[in-house]
């Protein structure tokens, strides 16, 4: 079934989350903090998105790191989606000129490479929301390792494929 399709795709990537056996150890020994947190972030309009996330921290390290994906799926099908899935062939150009914006934005006063930052556009990790998608990129230090930008409704309608998968997402007045 479709349900289970989707259940199997987010048992796998928790699994993934697990810790390793000398991790367990240390995380026992209560030398690391392990903190895992899944969530369904979003479940309406054929639409569920779901967020995973760990921090690792070693006592003796000077920060943790954290670790993240998403899954989104199509839920008549089952199938994973990507956030290209969601625009226009034709606008997907434009809309990524858009993230680099807001992005750009988001980075204001931080010194960095944007290309490093790009690269991550074909594979955007994201989750989808009652107001909006919010994309989550990878930062090249701890301290910006999850940098978020929302893409409102409002910024999203003029890119999305109006007879692909948001259809139901925008039937609701905005």
């Amino acid at each position: 079934t479709v349900a289970n399709k989707i259940n199997s795709a987010i048992r796998t990537a928790v699994y993934s989350y697990k810790l390793s056996s000398d991790d367990t150890g240390s995380w026992c020994n209560q030398t690391m903090e392990y903190e895992p947190e899944f969530n369904v972030v979003y479940a309406k309009h054929n639409l569920v998105s779901y967020s995973l996330t760990a921090y690792t921290h070693f006592n003796d390290a000077p920060h943790g790191d954290r670790q993240f994906s998403t899954l989104n799926f199509n839920a008549t099908t089952g199938e994973r989606i990507t956030f290209h899935d969601l625009i226009d062939s034709n606008k997907i150009s434009a809309v990524d000129t858009l993230i680099i914006q807001k992005l750009t934005d988001r980075l204001k006063g931080i010194d960095t490479d944007m290309d490093s930052w790009k690269k991550q556009l074909p594979y955007l990790e994201f989750n989808i929301g009652n107001n909006g998608i919010e994309i989550l990129f990878r930062g090249e230090v701890y301290a910006d390792s999850i940098i978020e930008v929302m893409l409102t409704k409002e910024d999203l309608k003029p890119f999305i494929d109006k007879d692909g998968i948001l259809k139901n997402y925008y039937a609701n007045k905005i």
